[in-house]
């Protein structure tokens, strides 16, 4: 109980140390001059430093996670922090942040709290495209995201890990190199399992960031698919360009969607058109113009068919879409 009173403590300077940053902002900018771009610092080494003495507590197997709340307050405060390209540059160079990304992931008796918050901070840093090589390189995407099952079987079959891995993906959507990862390690396809997972907050985590992966691939190819494509009309008003060439992981999350919607299993259907209204609800809205071509067909059946049990979830779909 010392322990994390102590954490919780640390936790809560490291917050206010954000808030000061947050605040001396505007201030910062009139001490910088054309030869010297970067804040003044002086003032926040006194936080970073308390850093290695945070990740010693956490990468140390012995001791025992009584309150996660903690974990949760420090990365509120890193994901503050990591929005700002010069804090994210400071924090990458401060060894500690690696090192216990490199030596939780490894260790095989880690509390799973603790390596759901490692792979949640990794995402964040992640989120930069040179860190996200940087980690790849090193062999630390790979050995937590790459392969969930590498992580062991005791440790996925906790809710709290499979969430973590899913949120740490989730964080650092922000490249196409992130895409690329998870179609190289098949990450699409247990994602797509992960959707029916016994944890209610698993499986809404998981068709979340499916969407998310789908309608920002959708956006990234978009100017690809204006290249090398054939006019769709979809009505009177809109007219899109289909591509004829999507990348795989585009292909592969299409194909799922459209194997649901043809499915006699109700459940498999409903999915589907939940999956559909969340990427129409996502920051891409072009993303459910691309995608309209290839589901306007199955659309059509359903509507022809049996509505019961997907009559609902049909309507929030076509909701979504006309917003």
């Amino acid at each position: 109980w010392r322990t994390w009173r102590w954490l919780r403590l640390v936790s809560a300077r490291i917050r206010a140390f954000y808030l000061w940053v947050d605040c001396s902002r505007k201030v910062s900018v009139y001490i910088k001059t054309s030869e010297n771009l970067s804040y003044n610092w002086k003032m926040e080494s006194e936080y970073v430093e308390l850093l290695p003495r945070v990740f010693s507590v956490l990468g140390d197997a012995r001791q025992t996670v009584v309150d996660d709340t903690c974990l949760e307050k420090l990365l509120d405060c890193f994901r503050g922090i990591t929005e700002n390209e010069t804090e994210l540059y400071i924090l990458q160079r401060i060894p500690c942040l690696t090192n216990i990304i490199v030596n939780v992931s490894k260790q095989k008796d880690i509390h799973p709290n603790i390596l759901s918050f490692i792979m949640r901070l990794t995402g964040l840093f992640a989120a930069s495209e040179n860190y996200f090589i940087q980690l790849e390189d090193n062999g630390i995407m790979s050995h937590l995201f790459g392969n969930p099952r590498s992580l062991g079987t005791e440790a996925w079959e906790e809710a709290t890990v499979r969430c973590g891995w899913l949120l740490g993906i989730q964080n650092m959507l922000q490249h196409e190199a992130v895409i690329e990862f998870l179609y190289k390690y098949d990450c699409i396809d247990e994602i797509i399992r992960l959707q029916k997972d016994p944890s209610i907050f698993v499986a809404s985590t998981a068709s979340q960031l499916l969407a998310n992966i789908l309608s920002f691939s959708l956006q990234c190819s978009k100017h690809a698919a204006l290249g090398n494509s054939s006019k769709i009309q979809l009505s009177n008003k809109v007219t899109v360009l289909h591509s004829t060439n999507w990348p795989d992981c585009i292909c592969a999350i299409t194909g799922h969607i459209e194997d649901f919607l043809r499915s006699d299993i109700t459940s498999n259907v409903q999915q589907a058109l939940k999956l559909l209204s969340k990427v129409s609800g996502t920051r891409h809205p072009v993303a459910i113009i691309l995608l309209w071509p290839k589901i306007e067909e199955s659309i059509k059946l359903l509507l022809k068919g049996d509505l019961t049990g997907i009559g609902q979830p049909l309507a929030e779909l076509f909701l979504t879409v006309s917003r």
